[in-house]
């Protein structure tokens, strides 16, 4: 016969999902009678089990706590850094994006939080539109984007 403290020992480990042949050797027990022991302990092997799994969860909980605790901090920080800076200097595709914003959303109706973003790099400040050329009726306004004399709104003398 077996002392209780083995058989104890026995139902930790089954808990801990050991095959019985290791805990046979493990324990120097003959695994016939660890079979004989596993069906007598299913109930308690499940409640063990379900014991340590609850702990591992709390665990993992508290560890994710901490970190949006953590993160939540580290927002607000940049939250208060973002306010004291300019925004002058900011270049509009980086104010759509600390606002959650793509830069094509100017309608105001993105998902963001209304405010610009921190930027860890100097940007230059935004140029000044070039002025209407002498030689055409076009006024360039980008890159690519060209309006025509006639969509503006004509000027009176």
């Amino acid at each position: 016969m077996h002392s209780t403290d083995t058989k104890s020992q026995f139902i930790e480990l089954r808990a801990k999902n050991w095959s019985l042949a290791r805990i046979a050797t493990h324990l120097k027990v003959a695994p016939r009678t660890l079979v004989e022991w596993n069906r007598q302990s299913q109930a308690e092997i499940r409640l063990l089990r379900a014991v340590q799994l609850e702990a591992i969860q709390e665990k993992i909980l508290a560890t994710h706590e901490q970190e949006l605790t953590s993160l939540v901090q580290h927002l607000k920080r940049l939250d208060e850094e973002a306010a004291t800076r300019k925004v002058q200097f900011v270049e509009t595709k980086a104010l759509f994006a600390g606002a959650g914003r793509d830069s094509q959303d100017a309608s105001g109706t993105g998902a963001g939080r209304g405010r610009p973003a921190s930027s860890s790099h100097h940007t230059e400040p935004m140029k000044p539109l070039p002025q209407p050329s002498s030689h055409s009726k076009t006024f360039n306004l980008a890159k690519n984007c060209t309006v025509s004399a006639s969509l503006l709104p004509h000027e009176t003398s």
